[in-house]
């Protein structure tokens, strides 16, 4: 190994030591920590609601990019396309986007506007 390599690997275990003993048994417990952060995200990728339908203390960024990962390795473990891995994330939020963005113009030229939608939007989606 290069002198460059021990150097971060000393950094990062220094910085984990410091961890450690700043923590002093103020921590939270991992195991129960763990099971929680499994529990959720499998529970959003079958279609329950946070918050309405599970009690969740905390924000909601952590579960669903957890649950976006889960569904990544699945999707891409179930057809041994391993490749499409890195861009699964993006996929999955594009689809939440396009989602979101179809909804919210529907709403505005249904209520606002008082119109139907363009008929591009209905194509694309249909």
């Amino acid at each position: 190994m290069k002198r460059r390599d021990w150097v971060w690997i000393a950094i990062l275990v220094l910085t984990l030591a410091f961890v450690i003993v700043r923590a002093n048994h103020r921590s939270l417990d991992p195991i129960i920590d763990t099971g929680r952060d499994l529990y959720i995200p499998e529970q959003i990728r079958h279609g329950v609601k946070l918050y309405s339908d599970i009690l969740y203390y905390y924000p909601p960024v952590a579960p669903y990019l957890l649950a976006t990962v889960t569904a990544s390795v699945l999707a891409c473990a179930a057809r041994q396309r391993w490749k499409y891995l890195p861009v699964m994330p993006l996929v999955f939020a594009c689809y939440h986007f396009g989602y979101a963005f179809g909804f919210l113009g529907g709403v505005w030229n249904f209520l606002v506007r008082g119109r139907r939608s363009h008929g591009a939007f209905e194509s694309l989606t249909r």
